[in-house]
């Protein structure tokens, strides 16, 4: 009954056999894995618990307890079930892929491909074990490597839009554009709902300048599925990057024609009707969303809709009512800390400075001279030749805050090049050097998730023309952001009088008080390295040159770091 997709009927036959006997692991871990499948990780929990107090040496048990684990975000829980799973039998593929992908959740892509290559041993014809140990390669910057091992996911599992979504995602970032594409769109083609594969194809025709195909695969998918809400939530966020609402605001009334009820619409429509000024439909819509789910996503939705209208007082009661600990599961922590400065500026002046205290929170510091260089001068000449290689894009990803400039793939930190492990290594000394100075300012979010070591999330390199600026911003999946300033034209550095280039504080973006003055500035220099909150609102002033602005910048993780941090794929 389960595997027929009859979820109801197999509930109730199940709970009814528990009833008469609670002792019956195989029953209660096939109830747990109905609940798995059904997204609700907390049943399945118990019942792969209860399964293993009546047969602890359950292999089956504690790997699918893993699972449960991992979608309730307690990886470090999840990884010990693994581990008993794998320690019960040595040759447990499924656990081991389980426990690959654990780790590399975790952050630990060495690990993960050492222990999904085991899987591969165990299980050479699982699809599953080469699709993952790709994912693990490409984390690690073992392209090559990757390539081989999702080549061998494809050729067991032809139809896997999974296998071909990471595959196309490993030739782009060996800049092969073409076959990306083609892998990409093979993903959408197998699955046309698949998300992550529309967007990784859009982002590339977008970044490449390629402007035929554009978006066109959401619009294929929803001729395809024209029942489906998914789809078309994911088409409207993409144009919500590109700023184009009223574009959004069609494609999602279309979804909410269909599906009326449907929270996640209710929701983008709410935040995009609230963009075009549209205040009381985009109450009704994100009042009534709220009503019906917890999600952070709409309570963060709300909290911008109430800003916009200028209701501060109640914005800033409403966010204080919000659970941090489950925003941080979402990677929304450091947005409610934004939007919480807003709402504090306008009717708590004493607790927005204390949000936003740039003086104890903002530093700036030169980076120690990296090994066998004489000078940083020395070394950033050599690293900015290096990474002019590596900007192969004709503009910003779609996700981005630069305008008039280039960004690199991936994550830069992972590439084993040795001026960026140099980098690397200088820019967490002072990354420690911060933490160990930073003050405890009483209730205060930078307290809340403070990490113990200096471990980074994502990283990358940004090459800014002439005119080209930053929006505002903040930073939601990291605990300190920053800038280092690798290459700057002469337009840039100038006094106090002329502050073009330079990285400004305190304005919002498209909310109140984003025509305001920037209420703190950090002049850039060639060797500089300014560290600061990721949820603090910052961007650039822009500049005039024909030269260049090169820079580096990386997020930091926090304490109990976000699959988002830790780039999950």
């Amino acid at each position: 009954q389960k595997h027929l997709g009859q979820f109801d009927d197999a509930q109730r036959s199940m709970m009814g056999s528990l009833a008469l006997n609670p002792a019956q692991p195989h029953v209660l871990n096939n109830l747990g894995g109905l609940f798995l499948r059904r997204g609700q990780h907390h049943n399945a929990r118990q019942c792969f618990q209860k399964a293993l107090e009546f047969d602890p040496a359950n292999k089956e048990a504690l790997r699918n307890l893993a699972l449960a684990l991992r979608g309730l975000g307690q990886l470090k829980e999840a990884e010990q079930a693994a581990r008993k799973a794998v320690a019960l039998d040595a040759n447990f593929a499924a656990a081991q892929v389980t426990l690959g992908q654990i780790l590399l959740e975790s952050g630990e892509s060495a690990a993960a491909a050492a222990e999904l290559k085991r899987a591969t041993a165990s299980a050479p014809k699982s699809a599953e074990a080469w699709r993952t140990l790709g994912a693990a390669l490409r984390t690690s910057g073992q392209v090559q490597e990757s390539e081989e091992a999702l080549k061998r996911a494809v050729a067991l599992q032809p139809n896997s839009a999974d296998s071909h979504a990471f595959l196309g995602s490993v030739y782009q970032a060996m800049g092969d554009r073409e076959r990306a594409r083609q892998s990409f769109e093979r993903a959408v083609a197998l699955e046309p709902e698949h998300e992550q594969a529309h967007f990784a194809l859009n982002q590339l025709l977008w970044t490449t300048g390629e402007t035929t195909g554009f978006l066109e695969s959401y619009e294929r998918a929803e001729s395809a599925r024209p029942g489906s809400s998914k789809i078309r939530c994911a088409h409207a966020h993409t144009l919500m990057l590109l700023d184009r609402y009223a574009d959004a605001e069609v494609v999602l009334r279309e979804a909410a024609a269909r599906e009326p009820n449907n929270v996640r619409v209710m929701a983008l429509l709410g935040d995009v009707l609230s963009r075009l000024g549209q205040h009381d439909e985009a109450a009704r819509l994100l009042g009534a969303a709220s009503s019906h789910s917890a999600n952070g996503e709409i309570a963060i939705g709300y909290a911008r809709a109430l800003l916009r209208t200028g209701e501060y007082a109640r914005a800033g009661a409403h966010l204080a009512k919000c659970d941090p600990e489950r925003l941080h599961a979402r990677d929304l922590d450091q947005e409610h800390t934004a939007l919480s400065y807003i709402a504090a500026r306008f009717s708590d002046g004493e607790r927005a400075a204390e949000l936003f205290d740039y003086q104890r929170l903002v530093r700036a510091w030169e980076i120690p001279t990296p090994k066998g260089f004489a000078n940083v001068a020395e070394f950033n000449a050599a690293l900015k030749e290096r990474l002019i290689q590596l900007h192969t894009t004709e503009q910003a990803p779609l996700e981005q805050t630069l305008r008039g400039g280039t960004q690199t793939y991936g994550r830069l930190f992972n590439n084993a090049d040795p001026l960026i492990q140099a980098l690397r290594e200088s820019c967490a000394t002072l990354i420690q050097r911060y933490a160990a100075e930073l003050p405890h300012i009483g209730n205060h979010p930078i307290n809340r998730f403070r990490p113990s070591e200096a471990r980074f999330a994502g990283s990358w390199s940004v090459r800014l023309r002439g005119g080209g600026f930053h929006k505002n911003h903040f930073h939601g999946r990291g605990w300190l952001s920053s800038a280092y300033y690798v290459s700057l034209p002469p337009e840039i550095g100038g006094g106090d009088h002329n502050r073009a280039g330079w990285l400004k504080f305190g304005q919002p973006h498209a909310l109140p008080g984003a025509d305001e003055a920037p209420e703190f500035w950090v002049r850039p220099e060639e060797g500089l390295l300014a560290l600061f909150p990721s949820f603090m609102w910052h961007g650039t002033e822009a500049f005039a040159s024909d030269e260049a602005r090169i820079t580096v910048a990386f997020d930091t993780q926090s304490r109990d770091p976000t699959p988002g941090q830790l780039g999950a794929l």
